[in-house]
């Protein structure tokens, strides 16, 4: 009974004055005050009614009650709405709106300097808000937990190229999430710290020059180059082997040193070039990058990984050799046919017979067949031959009339194109003596004209030999004689008879070998 009539009071001093609740002293101005608070320890706040969309239609609402205040909260709505009376329908005041989250932040991408990262989150919004521009930063730390975390100048996109900077230290991504519409940024989520940034890769590769150098050249120094994409910190170690050794000073591979902070391509000397004296001919050697050490990024040999360098000989060698095995004394012509000799090499210079050099020279006393020997005296044998001892043929004349002189040339063609000082002569050497007595003689003599010749005297020879038989006479000589490429080291066997008496001689060369070198 007493709290009936407690309330009936209540309702009368709401009908006759202002209301307060939290305070005994509300705003003359107000119908009804509420304070957040009654003593100012502990506060709270008015709640409108909350309704669902299907309960805010049951309510049976009409034009008198315009101005009735609810809240719509109903799946992701939540809006305060006003009745309008005049209108019939509901309006929002105020929606309440989520703001977009991030989730799932990370980056990928290689973590070496000189890489690029790729950062990548979840966009979600709860309202369904579509994804506007987000925000981004990436931060550098000295651990992997965060310590001293700072965040990169400038770092504002999706990715980021990593820097020498970053070699040693953890790298985060952050995303700020945006929408177009409803509440937005979102809150800014970092991805964990990732790292240690590893120092750009030791790429060492060949810039391929593909050079030559001569043997005696000054310096003797092999100069290689080498590429690398990427500027290494501190030194790296190459180690280079060559295929061969025997043209070096080197005995086996060596290591360079690339030193730190060096840009590339980077020349130095490797190999130093051996001038032996001996007739080696050319090679080609090649170099190949067989071990990168060192400096601060992970080591790996590149492409193209070989050079090569042609060592140019400079001891030239000349050889010549005939034994006139295949000779059957049917006359010389250039280039020979079978049976003949190339007039480009032989040449019969003399009384009894006479060829030109290149000349076309295949009857009469240049083309006397092959024969033994002791050839009858007559104008009809005297000339040029294959003579045939014992199975072995040579290049030979018949000597003939009250005098004789002349003999048989040869000319070596000089093509290696150096000048070539130095030659050995080697050859045999056959008389036949028609008689007991004579003096027959025959010498080798050597030019470089055709005009002026030199005798050599070693291969001088006087004697008779054995009466009516073959005798050898094998030489070998050396001839100082400077021939330039091109030119022609000419050999003379020439025999002189100025007895009267003595006619009808026989004499050949056989076994001929010329050589000649420039040391």
């Amino acid at each position: 009974m007493k709290q009936i009539l407690l309330w009936l009071l209540l309702v009368a001093e709401i009908s006759f004055a202002q209301v307060g609740i939290n305070t005994t002293t509300p705003s003359p101005a107000s119908v009804l005050e509420v304070k957040s608070s009654s003593n100012n320890v502990n506060f709270g706040g008015m709640l409108p009614p909350r309704v669902t969309v299907a309960q805010r239609n049951t309510i049976p609402i009409t034009a008198a009650d315009d101005g009735m205040l609810i809240m719509l909260a109903d799946g992701t709505t939540r809006c305060l709405q006003i009745y309008n009376g005049i209108a019939g329908t509901w309006e929002n005041i105020y929606c309440l709106n989520n703001a977009p989250v991030a989730s799932s932040v990370s980056f990928s991408g290689t973590q070496t300097s000189g890489q690029t990262l790729t950062g990548s989150f979840l966009y979600s919004d709860t309202e369904s808000d579509p994804a506007g521009t987000h925000s981004y930063i990436w931060y550098r730390a000295d651990s992997a937990a965060g310590l001293n975390a700072a965040p990169i100048a400038g770092t504002t996109a999706l990715t980021y190229m990593l820097t020498d900077t970053d070699i040693g230290k953890f790298i985060c991504f952050e995303a700020t999430p945006a929408a177009l519409s409803g509440t937005s940024p979102g809150i800014a989520v970092r991805s964990p710290y990732s790292g240690a940034i590893a120092a750009k890769p030791t790429i060492i590769s060949f810039v391929q020059q593909n050079q030559s150098k001569n043997e005696n050249a000054a310096p003797n120094t092999i100069n290689l180059t080498f590429s690398f994409p990427n500027v290494s910190t501190s030194p790296v170690s190459v180690t280079i082997a060559s295929s061969a050794y025997g043209r070096l000073t080197q005995t086996g591979p060596r290591t360079i040193v690339i030193p730190a902070g060096t840009a590339s391509p980077y020349t130095t000397t490797v190999f130093n070039v051996n001038n032996n004296v001996a007739d080696d001919n050319n090679v080609t050697l090649t170099f190949s990058i067989t071990n990168v050490t060192g400096g601060s990024g992970a080591n790996s040999i590149g492409t193209p990984n070989t050079d090569t360098c042609t060592i140019v000989d400079d001891e030239m060698t000349l050889s010549f050799a005939e034994n006139f095995s295949t000779f059957t004394g049917t006359g010389f012509d250039p280039p020979p046919t079978a049976g003949r000799l190339d007039s480009d090499v032989w040449k019969i210079h003399g009384d009894v017979a006479q060829t030109n050099w290149g000349g076309t020279h295949t009857t009469g006393a240049p083309a006397r067949g092959i024969s033994t020997g002791n050839v009858a005296n007559n104008t009809a044998n005297f000339g040029a031959y294959s003579f045939n001892v014992s199975g072995n043929r040579m290049l030979g004349l018949k000597a003939g009339g009250d005098t004789y002189w002349g003999g048989i040339k040869l000319r070596v063609h000089n093509t290696t194109g150096a000048t070539l000082t130095n030659w050995t002569v080697s050859y045999t050497m056959y008389r036949y003596n028609n008689s007991v007595a004579g003096n027959f003689s025959i010498g080798m003599s050597y030019s470089t004209n055709d005009t002026a010749y030199t005798a050599i005297a070693a291969t001088a020879n006087a004697a008779t030999g054995n009466a009516n038989a073959w005798t050898a006479y094998t030489y070998n000589v050396n001839v100082t004689a400077s021939v330039a490429n091109n030119g022609y080291l000419y050999l003379f066997l020439e025999a002189v008879n100025d007895q009267a008496w003595q006619f009808g001689d026989e004499f050949g060369i056989d076994n001929v070998t010329v050589s000649g070198r420039n040391f």
